[in-house]
Parts: structure tokens; C-alpha cells; sequence
């Protein structure tokens, strides 16, 4: 992934975050807004903001409740990437 992309994926992570604390605040539900009208960038921020898993929005919102300093939300580290393909490929090999 180029820079230039990575950086719309890392802005969709944080609009993530952003967005699930504001509607939890105000308990209303969160949507997800049109970030761009190049259909590139909008793609790779899209994938960004459907890569935030539950636990991590819990844990923002936690951090946040409490006063802590959340925990980074730019792109997760490289071997949970990894890990979660290789638990997904697993699942694909494993006979139904």
C-alpha cells in the first residue's frame, strides 16, 4: 500500500473511533459518512474504518470514560494482519 493510501486508511480508523464515541455519548447510531468522491481514496478510508473490530471501540471508549489517553488508533500492527489472515485461511481449509 503507498503512503498516500495508507494515510486515507489510518484517516478512516480515526473517523471510526471518532464516530462510535460521539454516538455512544449520544446514543444514537453511527453511520458512515462519504469521505471523499475519488473512488480510490474512499475505498482504502473505507476499508480503514471497517478494519476497527468491537474490542478496539470498547477499548476507545473505555480509555476515554475513564480519562486515559487512548491507545493508538492508526493501522493495527503488521502480525495481527497476518494472524487474522492465516486464522481465516485455516477456517476456509477446515471441512464444513
Amino acid at each position: 500500500m503507498s503512503r498516500h493510501n495508507q494515510q486515507f486508511y489510518d484517516m478512516g480508523r480515526k473517523a471510526r473511533f471518532t464516530a462510535e464515541l460521539t454516538a455512544w455519548q449520544s446514543q444514537r447510531a453511527t453511520q458512515m459518512p462519504l469521505s471523499s468522491h475519488n473512488a480510490t481514496a474512499h475505498s482504502y478510508w473505507r476499508q480503514g474504518w471497517n478494519s476497527v473490530s468491537l474490542a478496539e471501540i470498547q477499548q476507545y471508549i473505555n480509555a476515554n470514560q475513564t480519562g486515559h489517553t487512548p491507545s493508538s488508533v492508526s493501522s493495527p500492527p503488521q502480525q495481527s494482519r497476518l494472524a487474522a489472515l492465516q486464522a481465516a485461511r485455516q477456517r476456509l481449509k477446515e471441512p464444513t
